[in-house]
């Protein structure tokens, strides 16, 4: 940085200090909590000294032959000032700036005059004078060396703070060779957690478990597990599966179902066996149903299991056959997808089910970027990383989960999941999960705040998935195969649809104890199919689309709360849900958010209300000043009695008293303003 335009720099660590005049001192000290403490001045001897250039010792300055120095930093008070004689030759301050973790500082000196040049010292003092602390800051690079079986995959120097680009390991399992991925270990510490950020240099290894293969074929799963040789194999207690009523699980040795498998402990090397459901009796076993409720959570299990054939016995009054299969797929673990044959005779349900491949696959890298918007405020009382203590965890029923869909499945309906132990990374993605929330809400928030909180966070967190979407216009085929509409596309792809975003707000919030619920429709422009949520604050429902909150302009993705909390008839503009499910929740009204909606640009605080070109200019002038060289966009609504948007910026810029840089957008009820660097 040139030091002929530094640049002042706001501090988030407590700085230790001192200033020192001539033949006496004057310490300071700035407290953690980012005040100034005042000026003390040391004693010799019983005496105060003042600052004395001229060799009259013990002489107090009076009348008007005496000056007042003060130190300024950003324009904060360096204690109380001091007075000196007019004239006196002052001698360069002591003053230490510390480094921390993300920077290193460079004092270049002090300016007196305000043209952000050091002066010169000693400096002859003839006035009553105020220094300004001109410094820099330079940011610091950290090594980040990632292995892979030895085999260096990235190597690159990071930010401190900035993700670590973690590449996607695959387990490998073949007759050949075996490579079951545990984690990360970090110089060459493993301890089972995921650092998602850069805090020092470090080389981090892929963790590879040890042992031999147990593989198994179970309707269309891959299951495996480590085994030694000569371990009992239980595969109830292996792979927690069971057969279903009237059936029992049979293994073989080919996939083919010829060679029965007839051994009860492991052997030496990897074993491969194939298993399939086979009848007891004749018949196809009956799950007996008392409700819609009872059909929907054993169907939904069901599915967990990808089971192909289902029977249940409707032992209630079921007067809607019509609208019973698009109850069962709305409320199901998966939004779509599977195709189901349905048949009811006798009061007895068939259910054929055919399933899509698992989905594994991400469309590349992101075709839009994000800004960085003003209106997030920082948490305070920030989670520990240790936390643990979320309400869905508390929860007394419990939903059996292996995939991310019954793990969605089960947070949205109320239930604790259980999660498979063997489903290793479904239990990694819900921990990825708890360190977003541990990042994103605090205790001490009302649900209010940590809904706000979790859709700023979603959306800044979360690119929308173009590629998939022209995908899903041009109707092709395989799109189940994509992490876009699964929870993985959101917290592990940061790449996602409204599918997989309107998931995730769901879950997190019903993680943290709060009602939930995903909806489905089509949009208003375009009848495209869509999903969204509504959220339940107190006693009333509200309408939130955190995948549209991400509005696009060219490019980029920015923040607006235009689809945050609306009533079902002012989200309408948008998008209609189609009524099949949660056809009985209403959100019917909009919540006043905009209302006290402000934002803090150093140590102002603006209203978001723009009520007049004055106040809003004041806003801008603030923020072109504060973040001269960042790219920032900020949501807030014209209130100005000005029915064209147009006008109204027209007329905020005419009254900027600064060379402005900024385009707008308007979103809904709102205006986005985006500030480039």
């Amino acid at each position: 940085m040139s030091s002929r335009n530094p640049i002042r720099f706001l501090f988030l660590i407590p700085i230790m200090l001192s200033l020192c005049f001539s033949a006496s001192c004057l310490d300071l000290v700035l407290p953690a909590d980012g005040g100034t403490s005042s000026a003390t001045n040391q004693t010799t001897g019983g005496g105060t000294s003042q600052g004395k250039t001229d060799g009259n010792a013990d002489q107090k300055p009076s009348g008007n032959t005496t000056v007042t120095v003060r130190f300024f930093k950003d324009g904060e008070p360096l204690g109380d000032g001091q007075s000196m004689r007019k004239g006196n030759l002052l001698s360069l301050p002591t003053f230490t700036l510390q480094d921390n973790a993300a920077y290193t500082y460079s004092i270049l000196g002090w300016d007196a005059n305000g043209d952000e040049q050091p002066e010169v010292f000693p400096y002859s003092v003839t006035e009553d004078t105020d220094f300004e602390l001109l410094y820099t800051k330079t940011e610091k690079k950290y090594q980040v060396d990632i292995y892979d079986r030895g085999e260096c995959v990235y190597s690159e120097e990071l930010s401190y703070g900035a993700d670590i680009p973690y590449p996607t390991i695959e387990n490998t399992i073949t007759e050949e060779e075996v490579y079951f991925f545990r984690g990360w270990s970090y110089d060459g510490v493993f301890d089972g957690y995921l650092y998602p950020y850069v805090s020092k240099s470090v080389r981090i290894d892929a963790v590879y478990a040890d042992g031999q293969i147990l593989k198994l074929y179970y309707d269309l799963y891959l299951y495996s597990k480590l085994k030694m040789a000569g371990d009992s194999l239980d595969f109830g207690a292996d792979f927690k599966i069971a057969p279903s009523a009237g059936k029992a699980i049979r293994y073989y040795t080919d996939d083919t179902y010829t060679t029965p498998f007839t051994g009860s402990c492991m052997p030496e090397g990897n074993l491969t066996l194939y298993a399939r459901e086979e009848s007891i009796d004749a018949s196809l076993p009956t799950v007996h149903v008392t409700s819609r409720e009872d059909l929907l959570g054993v169907f939904s299990q069901q599915l967990i299991n990808r089971q192909t054939a289902m029977e249940f016995s409707l032992d209630y009054t079921e007067d809607d056959f019509d609208s019973l299969l698009p109850y069962l797929k709305a409320g199901s673990v998966s939004y779509q997808g599977y195709e189901i044959e349905t048949s009811l005779l006798a009061k007895i349900l068939t259910v054929d089910v055919t399933y899509p491949e698992v989905a594994t696959k991400t469309s590349g890298a992101p075709q839009y970027r994000q800004i960085a918007s003003l209106n997030v405020t920082p948490v305070s009382n920030k989670r520990s990383a240790l936390f643990d203590d979320f309400a869905a965890d508390k929860r007394t029923k419990e939903f059996p989960v292996k995939n991310s869909d019954a793990l969605y499945y089960a947070l949205e309906h109320g239930y604790r999941p259980v999660i498979d132990a063997d489903a290793t990374d479904i239990i990694a993605l819900y921990n990825t999960m708890k360190i977003f929330l541990r990042e994103a809400v605090s205790d001490d928030m009302t649900d209010y705040q940590k809904v706000r909180a979790i859709y700023e966070k979603l959306i800044l967190d979360t690119v929308y998935d173009k590629a998939v979407l022209e995908m899903v216009q041009a109707e092709a085929k395989g799109l189940t195969a994509y992490r876009a509409f699964s929870l993985e596309g959101v917290f592990l792809d940061h790449l996602a649809v409204c599918d997989g975003i309107s998931k995730a707000f769901a879950s997190l919030c019903a993680m943290e104890g709060i009602s939930c619920i995903r909806v489905s429709g089509k949009t208003v422009e375009g009848n495209g199919p869509h999903a969204w949520n509504k959220v339940k604050l107190g006693d009333n429902w509200y309408v939130v689309d955190a995948t549209a909150g991400g509005t696009i302009v060219g490019d980029t993705e920015v923040l607006t709360y235009s689809f945050f909390l609306l009533s079902d008839s002012t989200y309408a503009a948008h998008a209609v849900e189609d009524g099949t499910y949660y056809a009985d929740i209403h959100a019917t009204a909009d919540y006043p958010f905009y209302d006290a909606l402000t934002v803090k640009v150093n140590d102002n605080t603006y209203s978001l209300t723009i009520t007049s070109a004055k106040d809003g200019a004041a806003l801008v002038e603030a923020i072109l000043a504060a973040y001269p060289l960042a790219e920032r966009s900020l949501d807030l609504r014209l209130d100005m009695g000005l029915t064209d948007t147009a006008a109204a910026i027209q007329a905020i810029m005419n009254e900027t008293k600064v060379s402005t840089s900024f385009q707008y957008v308007t979103s809904m009820n709102s205006v986005i303003l985006i500030f480039n660097s």
